[in-house]
């Protein structure tokens, strides 16, 4: 019987060697070499071996790639400098050239205009109080400002207040209710102090387009009902004013005042301050006051919204807090 090597028993196991004892089966995977080498690092090694080829074309397809794209990108920014860059940068130099010729004049130019303040005048208003009045106007219209003021009558200040104008604003200030020792003759107005804000183009593109969108508040149903003549001379006359306010932005103000004018024949008789605090976004208010004084027949009443919409600490945020409600 011939012996072959490669047969096993009946019970699978492989036949034993010539001194009869029995092969042992060997798990290559338990390998461990004394200075650390493993199977695993073995068949890594042998992997690059065979792929050796393979990865130097990779890796030289890479660089290819990147080169294409460095030069390409390269290329594309040579030629836009020779086609246009070259244009830009001649055009830059002349400007900066240009810039040695500014002087005074051209700051003088591009700075604000002084406002333009009308004759004030005096209204009075019985029991030796005084009401005074006048009328500006802000000819800028990239510039708003805030100011300080002051009222004189017979060469004694009667009034030292503050206020404000937007750009392109015509507006009225006013003193209320002042005591004069004596009839003054003449009034005279003065802006003890100005402090202007240029508005930046950045922030405020249209500066026409911002006032609009946030002075959006209208005044219906005015009325003023004369006070009723008693037989008691000493007694006050409260005439009685009444308007409705309706906030129609997307904007919420902590405070809004209002300036109210009475006209008798064209000519301004009275004049009054009302402010609404919390006056929110797309709500109305009524508001009524009672003024005192002898006006007789009042043919027009105007009443002029007069919100400082420059002033970030005005507006009320969604969340009740200071800054811009959007």
């Amino acid at each position: 019987m011939v012996n072959n090597e490669n047969e096993f028993n009946l019970n699978g196991q492989p036949p034993p060697d010539e001194d009869g004892s029995k092969l042992k089966k060997v798990n290559i995977e338990r390998y461990r070499d004394d200075e650390g080498l493993t199977v695993k690092r073995l068949d890594f090694g042998l992997w690059l071996v065979e792929h050796k080829h393979q990865l130097v074309r990779f890796f030289v397809f890479i660089l290819i790639f990147i080169s294409v794209i460095s030069w390409g990108y390269f290329i594309y920014g040579f030629g836009y400098y020779i086609i246009y860059g070259i244009d830009e940068d001649r055009r830059l130099a002349d400007g900066l050239v240009n810039t040695g010729n500014i002087d005074h004049s051209y700051f003088v130019a591009h700075a604000a205009q002084d406002l333009v303040v009308y004759a004030p005048s005096i209204i009075n208003t019985g029991m030796g109080n005084y009401d005074f009045l006048a009328k500006i106007q802000n000819p800028n219209q990239k510039h708003w400002a805030d100011f300080n003021f002051a009222f004189y009558a017979g060469g004694r200040e009667v009034a030292d207040e503050s206020g404000f104008i937007l750009p392109g604003e015509t507006k009225y200030v006013a003193a209320l209710a002042r005591t004069v020792d004596s009839n003054p003759a003449n009034a005279q107005f003065k802006l003890t102090s100005i402090s202007w804000h240029r508005i930046d183009p950045h922030a405020i593109a249209d500066v026409s387009a911002f006032q609009k969108e946030r002075l959006a508040i209208s005044i219906e149903d005015t009325s003023f009902n004369p006070a009723v003549d008693t037989a008691n001379t000493d007694q006050v006359k409260l005439n009685n004013l009444e308007f409705r306010a309706t906030n129609n932005s997307a904007y919420s103000f902590w405070s809004a005042g209002f300036t109210i004018l009475l006209y008798q024949r064209g000519a301004i008789v009275g004049v009054n301050k009302y402010t609404l605090d919390d006056f929110l976004s797309q709500t109305s208010r009524d508001v009524s006051i009672s003024w005192p004084g002898r006006f007789g027949k009042i043919d027009t009443v105007e009443v002029f919204p007069d919100v400082n919409i420059m002033d970030p600490a005005n507006y009320i945020s969604p969340q009740g807090g200071t800054g811009t409600q959007k």
